[in-house]
């Protein structure tokens, strides 16, 4: 997977992102830099309503638009509550990741059980009983509605692959749980697309295949992230690498058995005169070794070579052992590597080779 189209988009539409995290870093070869979203809430007609009662039933239309930012989103409902009452005052906990609302006088209480278009469940206000005492703290965290990323690649365009890691040394920061969708469409609505796929993630990543036999061509791309209880909040997302686009496949063949997976560890043990062990410690990464693709043809030979004379050593890229047959799964085997030298490619007859390579996990 070389060709990331992100990079060369018309257009890029981010959610939200930290100054120190932007997410240009998702894009950028070396995934020691991150993008880290810092908490994007969407208020539409939807889910604006605030339902009180400041001794007479009172509702609040919450603005609706996009908040960046939970604290930016308790500024606004606290503004728009006090228009329709008085006295109020929302918080957002950096912490617990909870919004709490208070009175400081007067009656004040959330009538939880209109759910009509309600802000509640967004805000992490998840019971249905009303909440009759002030301070209401919400009873879930909320850390976003959602986080996204929207590309115009100007013309429809072939996507089979799509690669989500985080840094090498953590374990992915998106939880099992967190719902991964990448939907797509030649037009720029996204009410009903024409495709949109679940995506599984797992402590490696979101690494997915969209279809081997048949290429998905499309000029719009939205990938959506709803981790909304994420324990390390709303900048909990930790993002090293993002690829979107195509994969190059070998027809001819497949990876032949014995191959070797590995876990390389570069820790330096040192032992003092006195019998003491100090260690070194690096992060462990992993890695192919002798893997070989036989009777491959000239068309498939002539697009390996192509690919290591463009990243040769020094360029990491997404690689998948035999993903269609799924020998451990397609996550198992796939991996963001840089090749360790440059592959053999051994002539077998006819017009017909044998390639052997190496990769280890880019860090």
């Amino acid at each position: 997977m070389e060709n990331n189209l992100i990079p060369g988009a018309s257009y890029r539409t981010i959610s939200s992102e930290l100054t120190s995290n932007p997410f240009t870093n998702a894009i950028d070869l070396q995934r020691s830099r991150t993008w880290r979203p810092s908490g994007r809430f969407t208020i539409t007609d939807s889910n604006k309503k605030l339902y009180i009662n400041d001794g007479s039933a009172v509702t609040v239309d919450v603005t609706t638009g996009e908040y960046t930012t939970p604290a930016a989103l308790a500024a606004q409902i606290q503004t728009d509550l006090n228009a329709a009452s008085s006295n109020w005052s929302v918080s957002y906990s950096t912490s617990t990741y909870k919004f709490t609302i208070s009175r400081s006088s007067g009656t004040a209480i959330l009538v939880l059980s209109n759910r009509t278009s309600a802000i509640w469940d967004d805000i992490g206000f998840t019971s249905q009983t009303d909440s009759l005492t002030s301070p209401h703290a919400a009873q879930s965290q909320r850390n976003h509605t959602s986080e996204s990323v929207l590309i115009d690649l100007g013309v429809p365009t072939e996507v089979n692959f799509i690669g989500l890691i985080g840094p090498i040394d953590e374990v992915f920061s998106i939880g099992t749980s967190a719902t991964v969708t990448i939907s797509a469409n030649n037009i720029d609505i996204w009410t009903s697309p024409p495709f949109s796929e679940t995506l599984t993630v797992t402590e490696r990543g979101v690494l997915h295949f969209l279809g081997f036999d048949t290429a998905r061509y499309y000029r719009y791309l939205l990938l959506d992230i709803v981790d909304k209880t994420n324990p390390a909040g709303p900048e909990g997302l930790n993002i090293g690498y993002l690829y979107i686009g195509g994969a190059t496949e070998v027809t001819s063949s497949n990876v032949a058995r014995g191959f070797t997976k590995g876990l390389t560890d570069d820790s330096k043990r040192i032992v003092s005169e006195s019998g003491a062990q100090y260690f070194d410690t690096r992060t462990p990464f992993e890695g192919f070794k002798n893997a070989q693709i036989q009777n491959i043809s000239a068309a498939d030979r002539l697009e390996l070579e192509a690919i290591f004379r463009e990243f040769s050593v020094h360029t990491p890229l997404f690689v998948a052992l035999d993903p269609g047959q799924q020998i451990s799964g397609p996550e198992e085997l796939t991996i963001y590597a840089n090749f360790d030298g440059q592959p053999a490619i051994a002539h077998l007859f006819l017009d017909y080779y044998a390639v052997s390579f190496s990769m280890s996990e880019a860090r």
